[in-house]
């Protein structure tokens, strides 16, 4: 069985590089501790990882240990990036990290709006 994330490989990518560089830039402690898009970021990826049979990390801090320690083509849910998204030393994220960050104030209504423009256009008449 290919593995298949919930909302698509390169769509994730984007929400876990948005989220990941998102807290390398907090630089202090907020209520609620993590932002929507960190929050939204990790619940995908648990859930994709649970539909693909994938022990998914237990918290945040252990998505930015995955994030490090290995590239997201490695983690068993059909993503294709083949480079780590944060320094596994300086728990930074990568050159390639920042490239796939979204700079959207809601990366994943971004998503839903995309899907959605692209499902009306692909309706309209063909002439």
């Amino acid at each position: 069985m290919n593995a298949v994330p919930v909302i698509g490989g390169a769509d994730l990518l984007h929400l876990l590089a948005t989220a990941l560089v998102d807290l390398s830039r907090k630089e202090r402690p907020t209520e609620p501790i993590y932002s929507r898009r960190v929050r939204q970021a990790y619940n995908l990826l648990v859930l994709t990882c649970l539909r693909n049979g994938v022990t998914p990390p237990v918290s945040v801090p252990d998505m930015v240990t995955w994030s490090a320690r290995s590239a997201p083509v490695d983690w068993g849910i059909g993503l294709e990036l083949d480079e780590p998204l944060v320094g596994e030393l300086t728990r930074a994220p990568t050159e390639v990290c920042l490239e796939w960050r979204m700079t959207v104030a809601d990366p994943l209504a971004e998503h839903f709006e995309k899907r959605a423009t692209e499902d009306r256009v692909g309706r309209l008449p063909q002439r």
